[in-house]
């Protein structure tokens, strides 16, 4: 019970918090030459922001716009923070993100990245009011409680139970934060932009409208994100079915919930009169008849370009990365299955050339030297970008690193030996100039973070750049940048400046994508309609011709040339199915049958009020410290009872605003035997840690039931991770101190005898100090629709010795342990994976004993102060000695794709996936040769996802031990780790 108890505190508390409130602020390192981050804090009246002292512009205009939010939500809501929130914004991603949870406070990430891409986010009037506004709906929402779950509040602070709203399905969430975040009058937000609609458009078209319990638990169905899209649009359906008070009744009625999730029917029922089962038919009614008349017009267009037949059977994810050259066509086909590679199509034949993931941008030149922008996670908690090489005529065919947390997101040749490459610093667009050595200079820095830089490309004679450019609260449009070349010094790589900004168009619509043709028009995909088509603009006549009509959309044209006849090129883009995207191909004469139009037609702007023209009153700025942020908000009591013992007990925890400073605390008091279980868990970012626990476990060993001693353990350990670390931070030197003890105290005795003497039979009581190091490399990913690990290498090198710490403890051990293991991952053609490991260590003969046996691998995963290993279909410990070595062969397959939930019911589960394994293993003494034994089984996982958002994989095992004496059938169920 007192076990229960503990988990179920834990799960609450697990889903309490967001995914990615895992985002530490990134170590403070330097974010500029020779400047380290220095944070600091500012206040208003109803926040409190923590800011790097270099952004100190975007904290004070992120308070000015928070403010005015607060004003125009509290009165949806009914009801605000009963203390500040707390907002922090970042610099750490070259990505366009942020968070909020209501745990252990009130609490919004700002990302200062802004989106440049279109994939939905791009409809916003300022980025930073977007990202408040969707964040701070989050708050407002699940801050809403009343009657039994407000009095929880007041008693136990920020537990989840108290938080009925936190407890609802991501599409009610997220449904309303998009809902709100749209602004239909003024035209911006994701459901007044045209891919929402074109998503949806697509779902009603090809009659594939998600059920309910497909959107309460979405995981990995296309369309990804689906809970925001359904999300918000069943919002939309419920405001002008029922209108917005009604909503606002739903919310304050389940905020009263004292048994949350599972009261969902009864509350909207109670409000609206039909439930969630109810209302979700009529809700796919209103989408159909929403999108009738525009399906019913597009459904039969011709122009829609033929699909590019592909080998492989690949489902799209995203817009793919892609480029062209000539007659060539390079793209990254990343299926979500197998390894992404780089990609030639040319002659109607593709081609694989190369492996690499996370690539934001691709560029070829004439001499087919390959130039790409991944995104790289480093230890430190940032993800940037940087460039990549791949030159044509090297004797090693791999990529070669151009740049060191550059942050350049996008590229293009500018000619054979340079590029032009754009970044994002503290949410500022900036061009860049470099060499092929990686040498950068800087050609072109916004004024601030308002003019946000989007895709683009270089003229084919180097001489200007058409971008796509978003300006102060305007939309986005097609600009030309004129470049003029200049006289190289002798020690510079500066051959080109920008001499002045050009607008090209200035229309309401999304123009995005732009690629100049070698006649100097630009060939680009754009909304003009509502719907994104490809379109030709003639720089000189303004004429546009409109390439596609699409029944969904149409993006990332680009030209393949056809040398023979030019006006027989090819179009590839990428066009939006139901099933993701896949490419597609038009011929440039086709053109012909479409419309061609002025762009002065087109022409028209946003002008967007500023949402940060409130000027509030803010506090002077202060440095920042963690202490305000890290007391408790919140604890809660446990109780157990045993025929052994009666234990009460206790458990809190917290962090800090910049979620470096981590802890949690559970006490347990057993009166009747006058012992006390704790644990104690604390952590700096990612590099440090430190756990103590001490528990105990009640034994009866007389006819009379009474228990007559106790197994007790303690177990501390302090870890120091990336003392060094390089090659990506996939290989790093890790330290750490390990203090156990373990072993039996009598009620009117402890039993001291050695451990060592295997001849002793009585109760004794043992202790170990372990220090060591540890050197580790992994490479390991994991892909979309591939069960756990799919490809990499994993490695780990341990020396830990009780010697180190002698006169500071009382190890009852001496010498050192020297462990290791190897892991290769082998990805297979389709979601399948094969891998080998071995793992193996030795051990002084005056320290503890290496045991096998038994089918819990999680003992194996931490790095330090590891002495059983799991050889499955065997019992626990069943050989133990100092040496060790284990054998695997685990052959991963995936089964089904579940990915439902039982209707509005928080209960769901994901995918169903099959390992295979042999393990062949030994542990024996000096001098004596290993017996090894062989098992062999299937694990079937399953995931489940309780209450909406926890994910629970669930392993049931089946093992066969083959060694006639040890060996047997055993069967278990636990949680399913990766391979």
């Amino acid at each position: 019970m007192r076990i229960l108890a503990i988990l179920s505190v834990c799960i609450l508390q697990v889903m309490s918090m967001p995914i990615s409130q895992a985002n530490f602020a990134a170590w403070d390192k330097p974010i500029a030459e020779n400047a380290a981050t220095q944070w600091r804090v500012k206040e208003s009246e109803h926040f409190a922001i923590t800011y790097p002292e270099s952004n100190v512009l975007m904290a004070d205009k992120a308070l000015n716009i928070a403010e005015r939010v607060h004003l125009e939500l509290v009165p949806f809501f009914g009801q605000a923070p009963e203390q500040k929130t707390q907002m922090a914004l970042v610099d750490d991603f070259d990505f366009s993100n942020g968070w909020a949870t209501f745990f252990p406070y009130a609490q919004i990430r700002l990302f200062s990245s802004p989106p440049d891409s279109v994939e939905g986010l791009e409809v916003n009037d300022d980025w930073l009011h977007t990202l408040i506004r969707h964040e701070y709906v989050h708050v407002l929402h699940q801050q809403m409680a009343r009657g039994l779950p407000k009095a929880m509040r007041d008693v136990f602070g920020n537990i989840v139970l108290a938080f009925p709203h936190s407890m609802t399905p991501s599409f009610m969430l997220e449904g309303l934060a998009t809902y709100l975040e749209t602004n239909n009058e003024l035209g911006y937000g994701r459901l007044q932009g045209s891919f929402y609609r074109m998503q949806m458009r697509t779902e009603v078209a090809a009659d594939r409208l998600k059920t309910l319990g497909d959107v309460a638990v979405p995981l990995r169905e296309l369309p990804l994100g689906m809970h925001y899209l359904y999300g918000s649009y069943f919002y939309q359906f419920l405001a002008e079915t029922y209108g917005e008070k009604e909503i606002q009744h739903y919310l304050q009625k389940y905020s009263g919930e004292g048994i949350p999730a599972v009261m969902q029917n009864h509350s909207m029922s109670s409000v609206i009169g039909k439930d969630f089962d109810q209302l979700w038919e009529d809700y796919h009614q209103w989408l159909n008849t929403t999108f009738a008349d525009q399906i019913k017009l597009l459904e039969n267009s011709t122009a829609q370009g033929d699909v590019l037949e592909i080998e492989n059977d690949r489902q799209g994810l995203f817009k793919d990365v892609s480029n062209s050259q000539g007659e060539r066509f390079y793209f990254i086909d990343n299926n979500g299955e197998d390894n992404p590679k780089l990609t030639m199509y040319r002659d109607g034949k593709f081609a694989a050339l190369i492996d690499i993931n996370n690539v934001l941008a691709v560029d070829v030149n004439e001499q087919n030297d390959v130039v790409a922008s991944r995104i790289i996670t480093w230890a430190d908690g940032r993800s940037w970008a940087d460039l990549f090489l791949l030159t044509e005529g090297r004797a090693e065919k791999d990529w070669q690193t151009l740049t060191h947390k550059s942050r350049l997101r996008n590229v293009r040749w500018l000619d054979s030996d340079r590029m032009i490459a754009s970044r994002k610093v503290k949410g500022i667009s900036e061009f860049v100039l470099l060499n092929k050595q990686g040498d950068l200079q800087s050609l072109w820095h916004g004024e601030d973070e308002t003019t946000v830089v989007g895709d683009f490309d270089v003229s084919p004679k180097g001489d200007y750049l058409v971008v796509a450019v978003k300006r102060a609260l305007q939309g986005w449009n097609l600009e030309r940048i004129d470049l003029v070349k200049t006289e190289p010094a002798d020690d510079a790589i500066a051959f080109y400046s920008i001499k002045q900004w050009a607008q090209i168009t200035n229309t309401k619509a999304i123009e995005n994508s732009p690629q100049i043709l070698a006649d100097g028009r630009i060939l680009f995909s754009a909304d003009y309609d509502g719907i994104y088509n490809i379109f030709i603009l003639n720089q000189q006549s303004e004429k546009l011709i409109q390439l596609t009509n699409m029944l969904t959309g149409a993006f990332e044209p680009k030209l393949i040339s056809n040398a023979e006849n030019q006006r027989k090129s090819q179009i590839i883009f990428q066009a939006y199915t139901a099933d993701g995207f896949e490419f597609r191909s038009i011929e440039l004469d086709d053109a012909a049958d479409l419309s061609e139009f002025s762009l002065a037609d087109k022409q028209g702007q946003y002008n967007y009020p500023k949402p940060f023209s409130l000027n509030v009153e803010k506090s002077t700025s202060e440095a920042y410290s963690p202490w305000s942020s890290l007391k408790p908000s919140w604890w809660f009591p446990f109780y157990s009872a045993t025929p052994e013992a009666t234990q009460v007990g206790l458990t809190t925890g917290g962090s800090d605003v910049l979620a470096r400073h981590n802890y949690s605390l559970s006490l347990g008091i057993d009166w009747e035997n006058e012992l006390g279980d704790i644990s104690v868990q604390y952590g700096y970012d990612n590099r440090y840690q430190i756990n103590f626990q001490r528990s105990h476990d009640y034994v009866d060993v007389f006819d009379d039931r009474k228990p007559e001693y106790i197994v007790e353990q303690d177990r501390w350990i302090f870890a120091r991770n990336y003392i060094a670390n390089a090659y990506e931070d996939q290989l790093s030197l890790n330290a750490a101190i390990v203090v156990e003890r373990e072993g039996t105290v009598a009620r009117d005795d402890l039993f001291s005898v050695s451990c060592l003497d295997a001849n002793v039979k009585r109760h004794k009581t043992c202790e170990k100090t372990l220090a060591g190091l540890g050197l580790k490399f992994d490479s390991r990913e994991g892909y979309l629709n591939s069960p756990g690990f799919s490809a990499g290498r994993y490695f780990d090198l341990v020396y830990e010795s009780n010697d180190v710490l002698v006169g500071l403890s009382d190890s009852d051990y001496s010498g050192g342990i020297l462990q290791g293991q190897w892991q290769e991952i082998f990805d297979l053609p389709g979601k399948r994976s094969l891998s080998f490991q071995v793992i193996a260590a030795q051990a002084d003969k005056n320290n503890e004993a290496l045991t096998v046996g038994g089918d819990n691998r999680s003992a194996e995963l931490g790095l330090f102060g590891r002495d059983d290993f799991a050889l499955r279909g065997y019992a626990s410990s069943v050989q133990g000695g100092h040496n060790m070595n284990v054998n695997r062969i685990n052959y991963s397959q995936w089964l089904a794709r579940i990915d439902k939930g039982w209707g509005i019911w928080p209960i769901g589960a994901g995918d169903l996936s099959a390992n295979i394994y042999v393990d062949y293993g030994s542990a024996w003494q000096r001098g004596n040769s290993p017996e090894y034994l062989t098992g062999v089984g299937i694990d079937i996982n399953i995931e489940v996802v309780a209450f909406y958002n926890l994910m629970m994989p669930i392993r049931f095992s089946l093992a066969r031990g083959l060694d006639d004496e040890l060996g047997g059938n055993r069967a278990s169920i636990g949680i399913s780790l990766p391979y």
